[in-house]
């Protein structure tokens, strides 16, 4: 399978599993879970900038985790507002490794019919 087209099905499976997990509550719901964002289950999301103040320094510079912390209940309290954005982001991810699979054919294409032109001249 050519790597353009494993791109794409993984960029498609990765929309879908979005949307399968967002959807989680609206399914069936099982004993007492209600599928809400469980903030002690989750893991914090970590951010890393990277640059010197002074040569020879210290060159990646991560938050701390009561930033991190802190990051991870804004996203589980605005998760309404930020899962469309998110949503949106994988689909334009698909959209664009399935383009590249459409450039692919198209340049598979014009070699096949190039090369059929040529023998048709032998």
């Amino acid at each position: 399978m050519d790597d353009r087209i494993r791109k794409w099905k993984d960029a498609e499976i990765a929309h879908k599993n979005a949307e399968e997990w967002n959807d989680l509550p609206n399914g069936r719901k099982y004993s007492h879970s209600d599928f809400d964002i469980s903030i002690a289950h989750c893991k914090p999301p970590t951010l890393s900038r990277m640059g010197q103040k002074h040569q020879g320094d210290r060159t990646y510079w991560e938050t701390e985790e009561e930033f991190n912390q802190a990051m991870l209940r804004y996203l589980v309290d605005n998760w309404d507002s930020h899962y469309p954005k998110i949503l949106e982001i994988l689909k334009q991810n698909e959209l664009v490794a399935l383009n590249d699979c459409q450039s692919y054919i198209d340049e598979v294409q014009y070699f096949i019919s190039t090369r059929r032109e040529e023998l048709k001249e032998i």
